[in-house]
């Protein structure tokens, strides 16, 4: 079982308060988690390549094409507002 002091401190790092009569509880629920944990030590994983990603990711990432490239003057027409030469957008900092 895991003791108090561990308990206190894992709940310090992850920011979380925890009352005196909460921590026998956590001291249950990791020590179940960490014996988890040990059970997956047991699995003999000698014949798998180490990988970064659980699934095969790929980029969905459409084709890069060369278009005609507009005027900025065009391109702020068709902007719902703008402001000497810039495009307006909504204030999202005080």
């Amino acid at each position: 079982m895991i003791d108090e002091k561990t308990v206190k401190k894992c709940a310090q790092l992850a920011r979380i308060e925890l009352k005196d009569e909460e921590v026998p509880r956590f001291q249950k629920e990791l020590g179940k988690i960490l014996e988890f944990a040990k059970t997956l030590d047991e699995i003999n994983t000698d014949h798998l390549k180490p990988t970064l990603f659980a699934t095969q990711n790929s980029n969905v990432m459409r084709e890069d094409v060369v278009c005609p490239w507009q005027s900025p003057k065009d391109l702020l027409e068709q902007a719902p507002e703008s402001f000497d030469g810039y495009f307006k957008v909504p204030r999202v900092i005080e």
